[in-house]
């Protein structure tokens, strides 16, 4: 293995980690077969789900401390304060997540991340609904596999990269 395929590998994983639904299609541009792709996405996939669940809480707790320091001496008041004031904003996109929440729940959820929505705000957003980690990962890992399956199968079965003039 050179180091021109493992900078491949490297690009289809943090591709999966991050917008899963481009990966497939990536391995598929580098002339990956069917299996190898899905081992490749879905390895991205899992360590995406895993950073982001893992890391996410950490990362979003020392963001809201950082950001109550900066509005800390504008307001006049301590940073802590800050800290717990929410600041709510419905949108339609959080419209539509509450309602997927409420109907469907987890793995409802779960289902939409990889594909519909990207792994890192799916999982903040699931984070920051439920708390049990294990279910939380078991759920994602179902719903990775399942659409790791499908979009590789389509990515294999389309072959876009046959089709675009200049890719080889």
């Amino acid at each position: 293995m050179d180091i021109v395929e493992i900078e491949k590998i490297a690009v289809i994983l943090l591709v999966s980690a991050t917008k899963f639904l481009a990966a497939p299609f990536t391995a598929e541009g580098f002339h990956y077969n069917f299996w190898e792709s899905f081992i490749i996405t879905t390895a991205g996939g899992i360590i995406g789900i895993l950073a982001f669940t893992f890391v996410g809480d950490f990362l979003v707790n020392k963001w809201r401390h950082f950001i109550a320091l900066i509005k800390a001496p504008f307001m006049h008041k301590k940073a802590e304060v800050i800290e717990r004031i929410p600041r709510r904003k419905f949108t339609r996109v959080n419209r539509m997540i509450v309602w997927i929440k409420t109907r469907f729940g987890l793995a409802g959820l779960a289902f939409v991340t990889p594909c519909i929505i990207s792994i890192p705000i799916g999982v903040f957003v699931i984070n920051r609904f439920f708390k049990k980690k294990f279910r939380i990962f078991s759920a994602l890992f179902v719903s990775l596999i399942f659409w790791s399956l499908v979009l590789n199968g389509l990515a294999q079965y389309l072959q876009l990269s046959h089709k675009i003039p200049g890719v080889d």
